[in-house]
């Protein structure tokens, strides 16, 4: 059988595919440079996986990952958009995205992906706190207290969640949540939430 084979493509030719890597053991060590730190090295490992097969979901949450820890996150967003919403990765996929958009302050966007997150998987409790945080930043409170009600049926609340609920309803921020706020702005203009918030504290304190 073998001998017939060498005689239709070739013996050239069938020693290439002989040699030819195997994509699931690329995909492995990559993953295993980008735990291990070697970033470069993993993003050479994706490199090579791209020639020998069409990008699964698993290879493009890898190079997201890759993307992100080498500090190119537009890559890793656009790597992010090809996980289809049927795949099981794409929960994950989402809440990858909101918190590289949190990271840039572009909570508009971040909001948008965690709550494709938590329609994707609704127990993800991970999606439901980034959203907490969005939102007492915003100063949403029927939101916030929306969201902490949400995670009470998923976990149990700490102390620091709890303490965390009630500073959403009694505290008046200060100066840091201003000059925050004014960050998400200037990092996407049409924030109107931000907008509004920044608004509300210079009308409660305007010698802030």
């Amino acid at each position: 059988m073998a001998i017939a084979v060498l005689a239709v493509i070739g013996p050239g030719a069938a020693w290439r595919a002989w040699m030819r890597p195997d994509p699931d053991r690329v995909w492995r060590e990559a993953e295993i440079d980008l735990q291990a730190g070697r970033w470069a090295k993993a993003r050479a490992g994706l490199n090579r996986l791209e020639t020998l097969r069409r990008a699964t979901p698993h290879d493009w949450m890898l190079h997201a990952q890759v993307s992100s820890a080498l500090g190119r996150d537009d890559e890793a967003l656009l790597a992010l958009r090809q996980i289809p919403d049927a795949n099981h990765l794409a929960s994950q996929s989402r809440l990858m995205a909101g918190r590289i958009e949190r990271q840039h302050h572009r909570l508009r966007h971040a909001e948008a992906a965690f709550r494709r997150a938590v329609e994707l998987e609704p127990g993800m409790v991970q999606a439901h706190k980034e959203l907490v945080y969005l939102f007492g930043m915003q100063l949403r409170r029927r939101e916030v207290d929306a969201e902490f009600k949400a995670l009470s049926r998923l976990t149990p609340l700490s102390h620091h969640d709890l303490f965390t609920w009630g500073l959403t309803h009694f505290t008046i921020w200060g100066p840091d949540i201003a000059a925050d706020l004014e960050s998400f702005i200037q990092a996407d203009p049409e924030d109107r939430y931000s907008r509004l918030a920044l608004a509300d504290l210079l009308l409660d304190a305007p010698d802030m």
